[in-house]
């Protein structure tokens, strides 16, 4: 999430932006640990 406060630090350049959470699990990422806690397994 673009609020989420692990964002604070990062480098907008190095940022990928998915339309859906789908595709980025598809990809190999995974939910903030942070901001989507009950996203983690």
């Amino acid at each position: 999430m673009q609020s989420c406060m692990s964002l604070k630090d990062s480098i907008r350049k190095n940022m990928i932006f998915y339309d859906t959470l789908s595709q980025a699990l598809e990809d190999g990422y995974r939910p903030c640990k942070v901001c989507m806690k009950e996203m983690q397994k």
